[in-house]
């Protein structure tokens, strides 16, 4: 496979393979959920692609036990930050939003995943832990007790002065609009790219330059407009 297209698959693809029923990551496969395995673990929403397999399996290997349920959040909408990661797609986060629920997913994880977890969202840096609490619906039940959730430090993405959800990632109840994460990508080539600089390679320069991720995320955290410009005259 040819590789500017592996690094455009990865980015295009986040949040990869979400799924709608609970299940248990174990021995790298997905298993049946089993109450069993909530033993001596913190609940950790996973607002993005940190319920998916592919990256349990990254974060984690193959060894570990990590048990999945969907459920829902409320009073908060889940969007793009102002950001892009080291592997080029737009990550997601959370903004308060009275009277929304988004469909997202709790993740249980023990100590040592809970450490591993912070690591790899570059906690105090990318994100910030936030306790969501009784926000958090399984089965129509709050769950009881610390809910952890990670909130970007670079805050939502506005675009025209408003957040936009993930499209992969329903949320009810807010007018935000949504957009899907190659919609997203396309949108920062057409304002970043430079002339001639076709959207492979842009996708891959945000991977291989950490200087140009900072100078594109400067300009993320004064919003973008799609509003056509008017010359004056």
């Amino acid at each position: 496979m040819d590789l500017d297209y592996q690094i455009v698959e990865r980015a295009e693809g986040y949040p990869y393979d979400l799924r709608e029923e609970a299940f248990v990551f174990k021995n790298g496969e997905v298993q049946p959920y089993d109450f069993a395995e909530l033993r001596q673990r913190t609940p950790v929403v996973a607002i993005g692609s940190n319920a998916s397999p592919r990256r349990l399996a990254s974060k984690f290997g193959d060894e570990a036990v990590v048990p999945v349920r969907p459920a829902q959040l409320r009073d908060r909408a889940v969007v793009y930050a102002a950001a892009v990661t080291i592997y080029g797609a737009i990550p997601a986060t959370i903004t308060e939003v009275p009277g929304a629920t988004a469909l997202v997913a709790v993740t249980y994880l023990d100590d040592a995943q809970l450490r591993r977890m912070n690591a790899t969202e570059s906690l105090d840096r990318n994100y910030e832990l936030v306790d969501v609490g009784r926000s958090v619906m399984i089965d129509d039940e709050p769950i009881a007790g610390r809910v952890l959730a990670y909130r970007s430090l670079y805050g939502p993405l506005r675009i025209n002065g408003q957040p936009v959800r993930l499209a992969e990632v329903p949320t009810v109840g807010t007018t935000f609009g949504a957009a899907y994460q190659s919609g997203m990508l396309a949108l920062l080539h057409q304002r970043f790219a430079a002339p001639g600089e076709i959207y492979a390679s842009f996708i891959g320069d945000l991977v291989a330059s950490p200087e140009r991720r900072a100078e594109i995320m400067a300009q993320l955290a004064a919003g973008l407009s799609t509003k056509p410009r008017c010359n004056a005259g």
